[in-house]
């Protein structure tokens, strides 16, 4: 009951702001023409539906990989199965069964004796996303420097990521430059004299195991690289589809050539959303709304408002939200699938006893 409690509290919180957001919008009427163009270039939301599947397909390959990692073998349908009925709890299922840990108790069930390293597998996961996520927003930090120096808000912007780039860093070293097991006696007896650390050693080495194994955190990372990167093509092609220019036409060109997009124009524009998105997104991480909802359009109108980028909030945020509503598409492909999971073995999820 508390934790449905608290969701409602964070959905009510991320609609808030979106009708804070709009209520602070000028030229409402351009959210018409806004609605308007992407419906006559439908096509272009057509196309961002498929990188996002590329998104799921790369996800549910690291996925699998850290599994394998831990002597969990699963073929790749069977896992996709599950990361498609995991996306289909996180997204519609809020304060009842998470999507994670609809996935962690299907991998217990398949390997009881692994338990433990059935729920931590879930959470390596998710931590190799972000971990790519951060790496990723670092690179972009170093070579946009300029850029986000140049105006107040991308200052702000920086730091806090800075920040986090850092004591994400500074982390992980500390707790995984050593085993802290085999040097640290605190935690040795916790290990011989409790349950508790018996358990600890158990989720400590599993990720330890991928933190420290150079040839498997790199496949990880560059599988969440991409996948990060397939997001954002998919905002690309929402940004075109609403007629968003974050580069202006140099004057040589006709306005033909402009409205077709010449190759150079197009890799401009994928720079500048490839500069902006990661941010959005790894502020859209912070579990302050279900999704990130609300901090997502804030981020996004927030970023792409700068002068150098010029998108006015009628666009920016409707660009945010058919970002959301194309996840929320495979969120229901992830009902479906759950659905013909039900019909097949006849009984809905049961929950079992994860302990051990």
């Amino acid at each position: 009951m508390k934790n449905r409690l608290v969701s409602i509290l964070q959905l009510a919180l991320g609609i808030g702001l979106i009708v804070f957001l709009y209520l602070r919008m000028e030229n409402k009427d351009d959210l018409f023409s806004a609605l308007q163009a992407i419906a006559t270039h439908w096509p272009y939301w057509v196309g961002a539906i498929l990188p996002f599947l590329g998104c799921i397909l790369l996800c549910t390959w690291r996925w699998r990989i850290i599994l394998a990692a831990h002597d969990m073998h699963l073929p790749f349908w069977r896992t996709l199965e599950l990361y498609f009925i995991g996306q289909f709890f996180n997204a519609f299922m809020f304060g009842s069964i998470g999507g994670d840990l609809v996935k962690v108790f299907f991998v217990a069930k398949a390997f009881p004796h692994k338990r433990t390293e059935a729920v931590t597998t879930v959470f390596i996961d998710r931590l190799m996303g972000l971990l790519a996520l951060v790496t990723l927003i670092g690179v972009i930090l170093a070579i946009r420097f300029r850029f986000f120096l140049r105006y107040p808000e991308t200052r702000a912007v920086m730091a806090f990521m800075i920040a986090c780039l850092l004591t994400t860093t500074v982390g992980l070293i500390v707790v995984f430059r050593q085993n802290v097991f085999e040097h640290w006696a605190f935690f040795r007896r916790l290990e011989q004299n409790t349950a508790l650390g018996k358990t600890i050693r158990r989720v400590y080495d599993a990720f330890h195991t991928c933190l420290t194994h150079r040839g498997l955190l790199i496949k990880v990372l560059i599988l969440s690289m991409v996948s990060h990167i397939a997001i954002i093509v998919a905002a690309l092609l929402l940004g075109l589809g609403l007629n968003i220019r974050t580069v202006q036409s140099p004057p040589y060109l006709s306005p033909l050539t402009t409205e077709l997009r010449t190759p150079i124009h197009l890799a401009a524009e994928f720079g500048n959303y490839l500069t902006v998105f990661p941010i959005v997104n790894g502020i859209a991480a912070i579990p302050a709304t279900p999704g990130g909802l609300g901090t997502r359009e804030y981020a996004t109108q927030f970023l792409l408002g700068v002068p150098e980028f010029n998108v006015p909030a009628t666009r920016a945020i409707p660009l945010s939200l058919l970002l959301y509503a194309t996840t929320l598409f495979w969120s229901l492909v992830g009902g479906v699938v759950y659905g013909v999971h039900t019909l097949r073995t006849g009984k809905p999820i049961a929950l079992p006893n994860i302990q051990g």
